[in-house]
């Protein structure tokens, strides 16, 4: 999504910052400088974050042949947030 154009751009670079954020985050309970406890409490978050973000995207209406690369990234939101549970 980062790489297309428009909207999509910028739905995939904030998919991309939430992303770092976890491995960033991730990385510091694994070297001892953040706690799990707080490490869960920021996941939850941050994920809460990623369903809006998704489910804002998701919502958009498209036509049944629409095949713009927003198009392709409502799509693409639609069946993440399918599998959300498992990211």
């Amino acid at each position: 999504m980062s790489q297309r154009s428009g909207m999509s751009a910028a739905i995939g670079q904030a998919l991309l910052r939430r992303q770092r954020r976890l491995f960033r985050w991730w990385h510091r309970v694994r070297d001892g400088t953040m706690s799990q406890p707080l490490f869960a409490e920021a996941v939850a978050c941050l994920r809460r974050g990623l369903q809006t973000a998704l489910a804002n995207t998701a919502a958009v209406t498209l036509g049944n042949n629409e095949k713009t690369p927003f198009a392709k990234t409502v799509r693409t939101c639609r069946q993440l947030l399918k599998v959300e549970a498992a990211l």
